[in-house]
Formats: C-alpha cells, sequence, structure tokens
C-alpha cells in the first residue's frame, strides 16, 4: 500500500498562488493544503466521499461499455478562480492506494470563450493549452481488487514565469471514423449517466474528453451523409480507453496518423498485432459509439463510417 502526498508539478504562468479545496465555513485565507469534502464535488460517479477522503463507493462497478476494465469511479471538482492568468498548475494529493489500486488526478482550464481545455494527466510538466484563471480537477480511482484507493486533499499552484501558449487560428478537426451503435440501456456510462432507451450522446476511447453527467463541454457533431447531429461525450470506448486519436499528441499509439483510431488500424491494417490496449482482438474498426437515439436519428441500418467533428478543440 503506498500512503503520502502526490506531488504533481505542472508548469504555469503568473505568481505563486494556490487555489486549495476547503471544507465547508473554511476561509479563503486557509493553508492551500486544504481537504474537500460533497460541498466541493460539481459532479461524482461512482464515489463516496466522507470527512473529506474520496473512495469508491462500489469497487465492483464497471462502466457498461468496459466491463472487463478495473472497478471505477470518477469525481469533477468544483472550478477554483486563480488570482491572475495561469497557463498550467502544480497539483498536489493526498492519496492512498492498496495493492492493484490508482489513484490519478487530471486538470482543465476554461477558455475565454466558456468552453474547456481538454483533461490533462497532472505531471511535471502538463500545459493546460490555455492562459487562464479558472481551472478544475478531477479525481480518477481504480482497483482491480475489493480494496478501494482514497484521496483526501488536492491543492492547485500556480508557478511562475511560464509562457503563455501562442494563440492559434481556432479549427475543429473533423475525420471519417467508423461508428458502431452502443445499446447497453440500463447500463451507466463513464461519467455515471444511465442509458436510456433512444438515448442521445457518444463515446469516444479517450477520458480526456469526457464531459460531466448531463454536460456538454464536450460535443461532436456527427453526420451521416446530409442528416448531422451535435452530441455531448458521455462515455469511454470503443474497444480503447486512452486513444485520443483526434489530438496531435496522442496519449498511446503515438506512431499513427492524427485521427486514425488504434482500432480502425488495429482491424484495417493489423496494428499492434490486431489487438486493443487491453489485448483483445479488435472485431471492428470503431472509433466511435452512439447510442441508440443518434446511431437511429442519423438515419443508420448498420454500423459505418461518419464524418466528425470533435467541436471542441477548436
Amino acid at each position: 500500500m503506498r500512503t503520502g502526498t502526490t506531488t504533481l508539478a505542472v508548469i504555469s504562468a503568473g505568481t505563486a498562488l494556490a487555489a486549495g479545496l476547503f471544507l465547508p465555513g473554511t476561509a479563503a485565507t486557509a493553508p492551500i493544503s486544504a481537504h474537500w469534502t460533497a460541498a466541493d464535488v460539481a459532479s461524482t460517479n461512482n464515489v463516496a466521499t466522507t470527512a473529506g477522503v474520496a473512495t469508491l463507493a462500489n469497487p465492483a462497478m464497471r462502466p457498461a461499455l468496459n466491463p472487463n476494465a478495473a472497478g471505477y469511479g470518477t469525481e469533477t471538482l468544483v472550478p477554483r478562480t486563480l488570482p491572475a492568468p495561469v497557463s498550467a498548475v502544480r497539483v498536489d494529493a493526498d492519496t492512498v492506494t492498496p495493492a492493484g489500486t490508482s489513484a490519478t488526478v487530471e486538470v482543465r482550464g476554461q477558455r475565454a470563450n466558456g468552453g474547456w481545455t481538454e483533461w490533462r494527466a497532472a505531471s511535471a510538466n502538463t500545459v493546460l493549452g490555455t492562459a487562464t484563471r479558472t481551472v478544475q480537477a478531477r479525481i480518477t480511482l481504480r482497483t482491480n481488487t475489493s480494496a478501494s484507493p482514497s484521496v483526501r486533499r488536492v491543492t492547485v499552484t500556480p508557478v511562475a514565469n511560464t509562457p503563455a501558449p501562442k494563440a492559434v487560428q481556432p479549427r475543429s478537426e473533423t475525420f471519417s471514423v467508423f461508428a458502431t451503435r452502443e445499446g447497453l440501456v440500463g447500463g451507466t456510462t463513464a461519467n455515471g449517466h444511465v442509458i436510456t432507451v433512444e438515448d442521445h450522446f457518444v463515446a469516444l476511447p479517450s477520458g480526456t474528453a469526457l464531459a460531466s453527467n448531463g454536460g456538454t463541454e464536450y460535443q461532436v457533431q456527427v453526420c451521416n451523409g446530409a442528416t448531422c447531429l451535435t452530441e455531448p461525450v458521455w462515455d469511454i470506448g470503443p474497444w480503447n480507453t486512452k486513444d485520443n486519436y483526434w489530438d496531435a499528441a496522442r496519449a498511446e499509439f503515438g506512431d499513427l496518423p492524427v485521427g486514425l483510431p488504434e482500432a480502425d488500424a488495429a482491424y484495417n491494417q493489423g496494428y499492434n498485432g490486431g489487438l486493443d490496449e487491453f489485448g483483445r482482438s479488435v472485431a471492428n474498426p470503431a472509433g466511435i459509439d452512439l447510442a441508440d437515439g443518434v446511431f437511429h436519428d442519423l438515419g443508420m441500418a448498420d454500423n459505418g463510417y461518419v464524418t466528425v467533428t470533435y467541436l471542441w478543440t477548436a
């Protein structure tokens, strides 16, 4: 079992200031190493927070789309406003991780247009992708046992003298991607949404663009011919869970072209021995799953290629 403070140093612009997560009734001038409770939670999925400690509510719970994955839960904390714009942050988290478990923290920043950057795993050099005063953290707990990891405290601290990201011309990425119908009515998505009949959302194979339950922070436009729908990203899959194929800097499978899902390359080209990240034989080239309502309203009679625009990438 590992116990202690995990320091995830992420560079930022601005002065050495911090946005802590405080207990109810604690003044904003409290020490930067501060606890959070349910009052600091924006949304949660299978995470119980008691006395400032977040643990898995049910270590046996798996998302419907990835039942063979580890026990899973996620908690998104309320946004914090910093005194000065930052381009990245240092994150400190107090975690307890018994054998077979993990606890990770990701951060994102709010853009000037009100949208959000993608979630970035906190590390020694993770930048937010924009200069911002508003940051948010997300905790993900996983277990392969009956035990649960836990997180007690998260602190976000800017570090001085990091250049702001260069301005680029806004442009949403668009790719042709094989789509499958998700189904799984009654199951639970990665963000905690319970799937309904003729539901409207999509799944992408990376949590970097997973919206909150009911949220629209990350949306795609999906077109089947001339018929197009705009839908939120509420689940992770199909096949992979770390394949942000729409990004130039992919978390995995970096030797593949941008816009080509690993599952497509595995199925059609034998990439990675025809296997996904879990070692499963890829049975179709899907890079997006469509909830039943999306699938039917697009007029799709079978799985097939669609045109997808990743709207938050603008």
